[in-house]
């Protein structure tokens, strides 16, 4: 983790932020899922647009993961739907519980520009990572 989340989690008070998760030991897809759950809604994610920490896909290419990643594909990966086009060590990556804590925040389509905006003029490197739809067969959908 580079920073605290706090002043992240204050912006978000400025916005119609509807959910918010740190993203740690059942990464992204886990968090995400949960979320999903929770709200009844579908989540598209975008694997491009991920923000990786540097050498993060090649440890996964290595091979060097977490023993945690395995439960936790095992636990979460019935309800993901990964496109085949997604790398593996991507994919290893989106079960990874070793991530930086991060948060995912979930807001109104009409406020992403502006809390993006906000995030990064604050120092805070947000970015886009996907959207959430009505509720499918899949809580998590990875392209």
């Amino acid at each position: 983790m580079a920073q605290l989340n706090r002043r992240a989690s204050e912006i978000c008070l400025e916005f119609r932020v509807d959910a918010m998760t740190d993203i740690t030991g059942f990464g992204l897809t886990g968090h995400a899922s949960e979320v999903a759950r929770a709200s009844r809604i579908s989540i598209h994610i975008d694997h491009r647009k991920l923000p990786l920490l540097p050498g993060t896909l090649d440890y996964s290419r290595e091979g060097f993961c977490a023993a945690g990643l395995t439960n936790n594909r095992d636990f979460f990966g019935p309800h993901v739907r990964i496109a085949d086009t997604v790398p593996p060590d991507v994919q290893n990556v989106l079960f990874d519980p070793q991530t930086s804590g991060g948060l995912l925040i979930f807001c109104q389509p009409d406020d992403a520009d502006a809390l993006l905006k906000k995030l990064r003029d604050a120092g805070i490197p947000a970015v886009e990572i996907g959207s959430t739809g009505e509720p499918s067969s899949h809580l998590l959908t990875v392209s």
